[in-house]
């Protein structure tokens, strides 16, 4: 079918993927002229999209979405939805993904589309996925590749299949995930989307195969994306490249020719993400290139990096990021023996995640634990260790007690997280300080160290500091025994 005047001059230049996806459904809007209006706030969208500023596209999608609400015209409308759902997808939204995927989905089952019914359905597979609902993503992925193929929609199957392989990685079942991610590489590869293609190949090499296979996934989706245009999902799909290849799964088999193409790669990220001005994605290539030169004991080289990073991601107001570069900063520092700076770095990176820890949760798969008790026993480990050399008294007593509130902090948005309500700040506010003691009374306050147990022990006359040479592993080890024996 010859494709739509006005769909051809605006899907001109647009990447393989983004013109894919977005080719139906200019086509069916375009088809009248007087929906050009749509058309254009539509491509406007996906250019945004396609250059990662997915707030941007954000404002065109729902811009077309009340065009074409007024115009009476559902599909545009079910299109518009969608479009903003993957905006909404990128930018790790998926509740808000959800919801529009949801009307979507309402308006073209009025519609009796089966065709637009299907990449509504992969796109809210995906959405569940990053939820963390993978029981209710299956039967919705399922739905898509079974339209998909009804209407021989090999672009749908193969984002449905990459997701699936998704949902089996995660469940452990390697083997099946390893044959939906083949899957997907096939179908993109007829559809003629070398971006899913390439992003395919790269999830299949971050499954634990052997390292042949492993290497001729990466080699399979390298020369994909480096021949794609400038845009976002190239320079994204580069950094995941360059730190598959920088942090093997098994460090033993890192080559000097892995590490020499990662930093290639992550230069090349960099280089996109400048063009099309893709802060977030410049923000990664360059943070990840520094973790890189950390692990080689370059501190210094590292921290330039990092603090680069970290400027990018202020700009583009990534928080999801920001937190990592303030982290890593802080090691940084410390290694090169600022503790003081580190502390610095330290705080300000639990600052950031405390002010994400919403979003995260709001994502329906936080892991706030996992990524924020390294910060937070950071800051923890570093004031306990300036008090041990604080030459007066109240330093070490303010020091201290900030160790303990930090680590209280954590706990309390851990339960707060846990019952996904502010019942435990409620309860909190009702309940008396560890400091009101009875006479003649000591409280201990355990803080789990990596290399030590470090006791914090509250007397009437203040607190003081116990530290025992024992790594976590070991006390966890210990409790984790003597639970056994009571239980």
């Amino acid at each position: 079918m010859a494709a739509h005047p006005l769909a051809s001059r605006l899907l001109a230049g647009l990447a393989g993927g983004t013109r894919i996806w977005l080719a139906g459904l200019l086509l069916s809007v375009a088809a009248s002229g007087a929906h050009a209006t749509v058309a254009e706030s539509m491509a406007a969208g996906a250019r945004a999209h396609q250059d990662g500023g997915f707030e941007e596209a954000l404002v065109f999608w729902d811009r077309a979405q009340l065009q074409a609400q007024g115009s009476g015209d559902a599909p545009a409308q079910a299109r518009a939805l969608l479009g903003a759902a993957r905006s909404y997808l990128a930018l790790g939204r998926a509740p808000l993904a959800t919801q529009r995927l949801e009307q979507a989905r309402a308006l073209a089952a009025a519609q009796a589309d089966p065709a637009l019914i299907g990449s509504i359905s992969a796109a809210l597979g995906s959405a569940l996925l990053l939820a963390g609902e993978p029981a209710k993503a299956r039967p919705v992925l399922e739905q898509a590749i079974t339209l998909a193929r009804a209407d021989r929609d090999q672009d749908v199957i193969a984002q449905s299949a990459n997701d699936l392989a998704r949902l089996e990685a995660e469940a452990g079942h390697t083997g099946r995930a390893a044959e939906w991610y083949r899957h997907s590489m096939v179908n993109a590869r007829l559809s003629g989307n070398p971006a899913l293609e390439a992003t395919a190949a790269v999830n299949l090499a971050r499954l634990p195969l052997t390292p042949d296979a492993r290497a001729q996934a990466l080699a399979q989706a390298g020369p994909l994306v480096r021949a794609l245009p400038h845009s976002h999902i190239r320079a994204m799909t580069l950094v995941s490249i360059a730190r598959l290849r920088s942090e093997p799964a098994d460090p033993a088999i890192a080559t000097d020719a892995d590490r020499r193409q990662a930093a290639a790669d992550f230069d090349d990220a960099a280089a996109t993400a400048r063009q099309i001005g893709d802060a977030r994605v410049l923000s990664y290539a360059l943070g990840y290139k520094g973790a890189m030169e950390e692990a080689a004991n370059r501190p210094q080289a590292a921290l330039a990096l990092t603090r680069e990073a970290a400027r990018a991601a202020r700009q583009s107001n990534a928080m999801e990021s920001l937190y990592r570069w303030e982290w890593q900063a802080g090691r940084l520092l410390r290694q090169l023996g600022d503790d003081d700076g580190a502390l610095v770095a330290y705080r300000v990176a639990a600052g950031t995640l405390e002010r994400i820890r919403p979003d995260l949760a709001a994502s329906g798969n936080s892991g706030f634990r996992t990524k924020a008790s390294p910060v937070y026993l950071g800051v923890a480990d570093l004031l306990i260790r300036r008090a041990q050399r604080a030459a007066r008294p109240d330093a070490a007593q303010a020091d201290l007690l900030e160790a303990r509130r930090t680590m209280e902090a954590l706990k309390s948005a851990e339960l707060e997280d846990f019952f996904q309500d502010d019942c435990v700040a409620s309860l909190k506010s009702k309940t008396s300080g560890i400091d009101a003691l009875a006479p003649q009374t000591a409280a201990l306050y355990p803080i789990v160290l990596p290399d030590r147990l470090s006791i914090l022990v509250s007397l009437p006359d203040g607190l003081r500091e116990y530290s025992v040479p024992v790594p976590a592993q070991a006390v966890e080890a210990q409790t984790r025994a003597m639970r056994r024996t009571l239980e």
